[in-house]
């Protein structure tokens, strides 16, 4: 019969390494469509992946997007709505500033924990209207992502869930940024109720009072409010104050001053992964470490796409606006560029995990 023949013919086609004309494997299990978008992440190669899985390209990215959207639908955004979110061109107005879209940021987030507490005590403040700028901004581009999250379809299209995860990746390097405003006046707030310097204490100590810090920054930047004349500096140490009578310091006995040598990675995630999305969003460090095996044009492609530059991260869509270029030719530079620096790693995880039982998240 034909269809004897058909199965016949993919048996074939198989046999001789090619992609069968009817995929009868049902759909990738939950395991296989993890490992499959980590692999995706770590920049291994559609070919491989294809081989990999026995799945088209174009069935391999609709697994992936769903993915994608299902660790979107997961995250806890709740933001605040200022009065302007929902005029006409609120994103054009609320965005233009030069404070929200050129931020200056240090090369790497992983600074040495000591020379990141020297460059607060240093840092000159904001002017009032730049911080005001970034709460703004900060609060619209997570608004506009819990929106657009909560009207994602079933299988949703690579452009809608670039623009979503693109927004957080704009959220992300402000809140960056606004830590590292807040971060002077509560080591201050921190200094007077150790009765001394934070640099005095031992490294652990200096370590843990930072984190606790950072982490009341962040749950500042959750529900402050500019429209309402609230100021970052004041709410944050109004906050470092309040945590701190909750749950006082170490006492450290009056000793000689701690001597701190640089080096140690033990805060190097302390402002890269700051928010629940950051783990999966943000480009693998060995991405940006290896920029320099680039040209310069391919290098400055990658550095508009994740903001690495003065300037915000990038839609696929406006980086194609940019270069007088398509979506599709810019997306598909972009996946080489990625899997010509990540592919070693990728495939040394791809084969690794295949055969384990559980594929992490």
């Amino acid at each position: 019969t034909m269809r004897l023949l058909l199965v016949r013919n993919d048996a074939n086609r198989i046999a001789a390494g090619k992609t069968p004309l009817f995929d009868e494997s049902g759909p990738l299990s939950s395991r296989d469509a993890r490992l499959l978008e980590r692999a995706w992440r770590r920049g291994v190669g559609t070919a491989r992946l294809s081989g990999r899985f026995g799945r088209t390209a174009a069935s391999l990215h609709r697994v992936i997007n769903r993915r994608r959207a299902e660790r979107l639908r997961r995250i806890t955004i709740d933001p605040v709505e200022l009065p302007t979110f929902r005029l006409h061109d609120a994103a054009a107005i609320i965005l233009a500033p030069a404070a929200v879209h050129r931020l200056t940021l240090p090369e790497t987030e992983q600074q040495d924990l000591m020379s990141l507490v020297a460059t607060a005590r240093s840092a000159q403040a904001a002017a009032a209207s730049d911080e005001e700028a970034r709460l703004a901004a900060w609060h619209f581009y997570r608004w506009r992502a819990a929106i657009a999250i909560r009207t994602l379809i079933d299988a949703p299209g690579a452009h809608e869930l670039d623009a979503i995860e693109t927004d957080l990746r704009c959220a992300s390097r402000l809140a960056r940024r606004l830590v590292r405003t807040a971060l002077p006046v509560a080591l201050r707030r921190m200094d007077a109720a150790l009765g001394r310097p934070l640099e005095e204490l031992p490294r652990g100590d200096v370590l843990s009072l930072v984190r606790r810090a950072v982490s009341v920054i962040l749950e500042v930047l959750t529900t402050i409010d500019p429209s309402r004349r609230q100021h970052l500096e004041r709410v944050t140490a109004y906050a470092i104050d309040r945590k701190l009578a909750q749950h006082p310091p170490p006492t450290v006995a009056t000793r000689a001053t701690a001597r701190h040598t640089a080096g140690g990675h033990e805060n190097e995630a302390l402002l890269r992964n700051l928010m629940e999305w950051d783990e999966f969003l943000q480009p693998a460090s060995r991405l940006r470490a290896t920029l320099h095996l680039l040209d310069a044009d391919e290098s400055a492609l990658l550095r508009q796409r994740y903001g690495w530059d003065e300037d915000s991260p990038h839609t696929i869509a406006a980086l194609a606006d940019r270069h007088r270029t398509t979506a599709t030719a810019i997306g598909r530079k972009l996946r080489q560029l990625e899997v010509r620096l990540l592919a070693p790693k990728g495939k040394e995880m791809l084969e690794g995990e295949a055969g384990r039982g559980r594929v992490k998240e």
